[in-house]
């Protein structure tokens, strides 16, 4: 495979527009506009058995349908034997006056919209059959539902480094740190290629346009994803605040999978991803993103189980388009997302952004190897030239293991390999050295221990105190044979009275916010598989006597050295547990890939600690495609008079081959 252009922000002060030519995307002939009319014409959205192939590209709701229609279009109940079958409503208008999702927009929609149609009653199959010959549809799709693909191995477990990033929290700045933010030499996708040969050059950058001391103008970027924590120190400071005036809900955007106001986060992703692009610079706490002269505007459109509807991207780029049309300098949307088939109506959709206000939109290809020459993926496969299709390189400047790729069909690789940035607390790293942090900690290198476990469960294992990693240091050696799937294999903590322990070190209950541990497995298959772990505290409840500790993610322990494993205790839980007898009991459910293999886990510095460092390294596309759109946030702030095309110019046009 070629190598790809990567971003080097420091070359884009010089470049001049590309040509059209030189950037188009592949297969740029007829434009959705055109193609969606043609397609009205000849019904070629339909043909050629095209419904069962919609069907059978990605997992979607059902009975809901994505429609581009015209005016033409008539009430759906003419085409139904069942008036109550249908439900219809307005997501996004093309062109014209923005605001087409009935929760936004005052103005009449435009002829040419995206609605959504719903039936409690007809499958989307059905649905699709009763549009197809109906006046004024131009298209229909299911109403897919994403999902945010991390670099994992297709099992059911995260591997370890690349799927679970490093573990440990980031180091004290050097003495040569440019800035105050402590993080920022951790920051590898900020550095000079000079220094960091896959770098953007980003720092060179501010230096030569003068920043902090020069200010630039102030710029948008907007985060597609499962939500962003906008309380995060980090980034409370560079979230948009909607100014009342556009007839828009929400203060720094909205939650459109529940439909309420409120954008804050089902995961850790979308933060992550709002911090590589704009995370606040000289604030001292942190690190910082690509362009600190952005701010945040932040969707969710995730559900509880992280399935991101394409209905509910549609209705945020219709927020966008009214935010614009009422004066926000919105230059970038950022989608670290997809999945593997057709690019539909979201990619009209996106297209329509660009075309009509000016807005870029950056799409992470995917995490799977994909040539994307071969196989299409959506969004980031739409034939846009306001869209740019990002792969994944890593420190050394090659494309990743995990990064999908396409010398025609993809436009730019940026860092997205160990890429450290924002998580909300629940997801952060504790630091099991920071003695300010710790309520209390077993370390198990002296007699007695604190907490003395043993073995339980139904799976065949041995426990004991031994040495492991750099010495000395002793840690529990729990070691699981044959294993077989269905099996639990356990380990449980002697009860002690916690509360005395935390009285001791001059703690209280309400300290112990987080149980933490470094942890490791290896497996006789030498799998490079983490193992999702389960991890409980006792309860005052006889008949609940386990209460299990839940982050809102799976808990994963890595596979080899390993790292530190962080599990949240809720205050609602705390209220539970049986802190006078208290126990902890560690579970691995046996699945199938176990079955058979020896299990070798290693436990050390059982740890109770009063909070999380709010910040993470991760790898993916998904880190990619943020680090172009804060490009495309600093140089619109540069050079306010360019046109969109010519600030995608300047990062297509200035990448390092």
């Amino acid at each position: 495979m070629g190598r790809f252009g990567r971003v080097a922000l420091g070359a884009l002060l010089a470049c001049s527009l590309v040509p059209g030519a030189a950037f188009a995307l592949p297969g740029d002939g007829a434009l959705p506009e055109q193609a969606a009319e043609d397609a009205a014409e000849n019904g070629s959205w339909y043909a050629g058995g095209a419904i069962e192939r919609m069907l059978a590209a990605g997992d979607y709701a059902e009975g809901r349908v994505l429609v581009r229609a015209t005016g033409e279009f008539a009430p759906l109940s003419p085409y139904s034997n069942d008036v109550s079958a249908w439900s219809s409503s307005d997501l996004y208008a093309f062109g014209g006056d923005a605001g087409a999702d009935a929760r936004l927009r005052s103005a009449a929609t435009e002829p040419d919209r995206v609605l959504l149609i719903q039936s409690e009653t007809l499958s989307t199959e059905e649905l699709l059959a009763s549009l197809v010959g109906v006046p004024g549809v131009l298209a229909a799709q299911p109403d897919y539902v994403h999902v945010i693909e991390q670099p994992e191995p297709s099992s059911a477990e995260a591997r370890a480094g690349e799927a679970t990033g490093d573990a440990a929290p980031p180091t004290a700045p050097s003495a040569n740190a440019t800035a105050p933010d402590p993080f920022i030499d951790e920051q590898w996708q900020l550095a000079s290629t000079d220094d960091v040969e896959g770098g953007t050059n980003a720092r060179a950058l501010w230096e030569r346009l003068g920043y902090p001391g020069t200010a630039l103008e102030e710029t948008v970027v907007a985060v597609v994803d499962d939500g962003v924590d906008y309380t995060h120190p980090d980034l409370a400071g560079a979230m948009w605040e909607n100014p009342g005036t556009l007839d828009l809900p929400g203060r720094h955007g909205y939650d459109f999978a529940n439909d309420d106001d409120d954008p804050m986060p089902a995961g850790e992703h979308g933060t992550h991803v709002a911090g590589i692009a704009a995370a606040v610079a000289n604030n001292g706490i942190g690190g910082t993103g690509v362009a600190p002269n952005a701010k945040i505007m932040a969707f969710r459109i995730a559900d509880e189980n992280g399935g991101l509807w394409e209905s509910a991207a549609i209705s945020a780029y219709a927020y966008m388009k009214q935010a614009v049309r009422g004066g926000v300098n919105l230059v970038a949307v950022n989608n670290s997302w997809g999945a593997p088939n057709f690019v539909g109506l979201f990619g009209d959709v996106m297209d329509d952004l660009y075309r009509n206000e000016g807005v870029l939109s950056v799409c992470a290809t995917g995490n799977s190897g994909i040539d994307h020459d071969l196989a299409s993926d959506s969004p980031s496969g739409a034939v846009s030239q306001g869209s740019i299709a990002v792969n994944a390189i890593s420190s050394d400047g090659t494309l990743t293991n995990f990064s999908d790729f396409g010398a025609a069909a993809t436009d730019i690789a940026a860092p997205g390999s160990g890429i450290l940035s924002t998580v909300p607390p629940a997801y952060g790293v504790c630091d099991l050295d920071n003695a300010e942090d710790i309520v209390v900690q077993d370390g198990f290198e002296t007699d007695p221990v604190l907490f003395k476990f043993e073995t339980a469960g139904d799976a065949a294992a041995t426990l004991g105190l031994g040495a492991f990693g750099q010495a000395p240091n002793r840690g529990l050696l729990w070691n699981v044979t044959g294993a077989t799937a269905g099996q639990e294999a356990s380990i449980v903590s002697a009860p002690v009275n916690a509360k005395a322990l935390f009285e001791a070190a001059g703690k209280t209950v309400a300290d112990a916010r987080y149980l933490a541990f470094d942890a490791g497995v290896t497996d006789s298959k030498a799998s490079d598989t983490a193992r999702i772990m389960h991890v409980y505290l006792s309860s005052t409840d006889t008949d609940e006597p386990w209460i299990e500790l839940e982050s809102g993610h799976d808990l994963t322990v890595p596979y080899g050295a390993g790292g530190t494993f962080a599990a949240p205790i809720s205050e609602k839980t705390a209220d539970k547990v049986d802190w006078e007898n208290l126990s902890i009991k560690i579970t691995r459910k046996l699945v199938a890939f176990d079955e058979g293999l020896d299990l070798a886990f290693t436990i050390d510095a059982m740890s109770f600690m009063s909070k999380t460092h709010p910040y993470k390294t991760l790898d993916g596309t998904s880190m990619a495609a943020p680090a172009v759109t804060g490009a495309v946030g600093l140089l619109s702030g540069a050079f306010p008079d360019e046109s969109a095309a010519e600030i995608r110019a300047r990062i297509l046009g200035g990448a390092v081959q």
